[in-house]
């Protein structure tokens, strides 16, 4: 399946583009076998099965996002998966590397049991963590959540009504003032000293940003400064920053756009005085968390992530190194175009399954004469695989 998609590029230009993909089986050495042609997913789905979850506020979070989107930016990598112990340790370790003819980074978790925050006889203390043998790589065991406590203490009940009455419950359990814009989903996030005390501490950290017990308490508006929420799963669409490109943007201190999304690239430094229709919308696209869509991938690249595995070995994936040839003749074209290059927009890895999914996307210029009526059926297209 394939499909043809309008759209205006970041220029202000109007293209089409044709998104397709495949299916692979992950060998046991890594290589991938073809499984045919990938049918895109246009639907949401997400993640129903998350077990026990404490308070009120129950982000729902993304198991598949989908694949109709004309445009990304960069690739999106995104590996689904849980670390699996030989025996049961109080803390571990997970590193994925990438590695290709033209990109190569490497990113590392940091991962522990199950910890409370405690109070000890001299201040907080953290409890130690307990023993395990399997933890998902999802946001729910990262940084992040919200201070029922905050919420239920200082919140407002009129404006929480209100809320509640226009949106019902499902949707107002999604989001509180109190929760961490980045990853509402998580643990460990404390506005209000009398909160502290009972709060579950992360399963997932990155080693250079690990929640400290001395600055666990941070005021609302300094959520920027807080630990960046880390996983190899989906990132959803109403988590900071891939909600900026659409809605509200937090209260910051400075007011501005947290100093680490605008050093990454990720978003302009002055997106809080843009309209929601000036901002770029294109990143809305990118589903994958947001370290992991920082490069262009074209297909050649070995991914290793340790501990994900059958028994707990480490998954290989050796990409197939295919190069489509597509060819799109929008309709009111006098003659054939140039044939558009074939960019690989997601990677998405299911270590359980051991099944690999790859989507290209090919965009050539339009015009508007191109796009009036039924003009998916009148434009012409092929993909050749080689």
């Amino acid at each position: 399946m394939s499909a043809l998609l309008p759209l205006m590029t970041p220029t202000g230009q109007p293209a089409i583009s044709l998104v397709f993909g495949r299916r692979f089986t992950i060998g046991p050495q890594g290589g991938c076998i073809d499984a045919g042609e990938h049918t895109l997913v246009e639907e949401l789905d997400y993640y129903d099965d998350l077990g026990p979850r404490e308070g009120y506020i129950q982000p729902s979070l993304l198991r598949r996002d989908v694949d109709l989107y004309p445009w990304r930016e960069s690739t999106d990598l995104v590996v689904q998966g849980t670390l699996r112990l030989q025996r049961p340790s109080p803390a571990a370790r997970v590193t994925m590397t990438v590695r290709g003819s033209q990109v190569g980074f490497e990113r590392v978790l940091e991962v522990s049991g199950d910890r409370r925050i405690e109070q000890g006889a001299y201040g907080l203390r953290l409890s130690e963590p307990e023993p395990f043998e399997h933890m998902p790589l999802r946001l729910d065991k990262a940084y992040g959540g919200t201070d029922e406590g905050a919420r239920v203490r200082h919140g407002s009940r009129e404006e929480d009504a209100m809320i509640f009455d226009a949106v019902g419950e499902e949707e107002d359990r999604e989001y509180s003032e109190f929760s961490y814009p980045r990853n509402p989903a998580g643990k460990g996030y404390v506005v209000d000293p009398e909160s502290a005390v009972g709060t579950p501490w992360p399963n997932l950290e990155l080693p250079d940003q690990r929640l400290r017990l001395e600055t666990v308490v941070a005021p609302v508006d300094a959520w920027g400064e807080r630990p960046y929420p880390i996983c190899f799963d989906w990132f959803p669409h109403a988590f900071f920053p891939r909600v900026a490109f659409f809605g509200e943007i937090p209260m910051t201190t400075d007011g501005e756009v947290p100093q680490r999304e605008v050093m990454m690239g990720l978003l302009p430094p002055d997106l809080t005085r843009r309209s929601l229709l000036d901002r770029p919308k294109h990143q809305l696209a990118q589903g994958a968390h947001p370290y992991l869509w920082r490069h262009r991938l074209l297909g050649d690249e070995r991914i290793e992530c340790s501990g994900i595995g059958l028994d707990g070995a480490p998954l290989v994936v050796e990409l197939p190194r295919l190069a489509p040839s597509v060819r799109i003749r929008p309709r009111a074209a006098k003659s054939e175009p140039p044939r558009p290059e074939a960019r690989l927009d997601l990677v998405l890895v299911r270590a359980e399954t051991r099944e690999l999914t790859m989507v290209w996307r090919a965009t050539v210029p339009a015009t508007q004469a191109d796009l009036v009526g039924p003009w998916p059926q009148s434009t012409p297209y092929s993909v050749q695989w080689r």
